[in-house]
């Protein structure tokens, strides 16, 4: 679990109810969340373990300042469906707060909370959660409908602010022309 940082770029990971973000060789900073406008979300396949390991990246930039912070985390973990039943609900011409939270006592599990402005950003209940299969004694989770519902969503995002960056461009070039 590694955090990079390049110029304006930090790289941050959810795990264990918080953000964690390396800065230096064996030194962490956590945070309970971030603040920020939307620029993207994508999926990446990683591998961890030498097993591959799809991974989200969600990235926002600071409204304050030119810092861009790449916050990822784990496609198959509960943290996915908490941040996408939020997701479809936000603004994304507007900053929003995107809180972590913890599972428990010793619990790795991350949960995820949003609000924009004073508005605390309410679960979509429709949003799928991961079905819970049992083989013996080991419970798996099965993320499928997960995956699907939130790919769905980051695409309608990602377009969105496509259009939205092309919209402005064409008014900002009206302006540099005199319109």
């Amino acid at each position: 679990m590694g955090a990079k940082s390049k110029s304006n770029v930090k790289y941050y990971n959810v795990t264990s109810g918080q953000l964690k973000r390396k800065v230096g060789e064996k030194e962490f900073e956590y945070y309970q969340g971030y603040e920020g406008l939307f620029v993207g979300l994508k999926l990446v396949e990683k591998t961890f373990n030498n097993k591959p390991n799809k991974q989200f990246q969600l990235t926002v930039k600071d409204p304050d300042s030119d810092e861009v912070a790449i916050i990822q985390w784990g496609a198959k973990s509960w943290f996915t469906p908490t941040f996408f039943q939020r997701f479809g609900g936000l603004n994304l011409t507007q900053p929003f707060y995107m809180g972590i939270s913890g599972g428990g006592d010793e619990s790795r599990t991350s949960f995820c909370w949003m609000k924009q402005g004073n508005k605390k950003i309410e679960k979509n209940p429709d949003f799928p959660l991961p079905v819970k299969e049992k083989d013996g004694d080991e419970v798996q989770y099965k993320y499928g409908e997960v995956l699907k519902a939130a790919e769905k969503l980051m695409e309608q995002a990602n377009k969105s602010v496509s259009e939205n960056k092309a919209v402005e461009s064409h008014k900002d070039q009206k302006e540099d022309e005199g319109w």
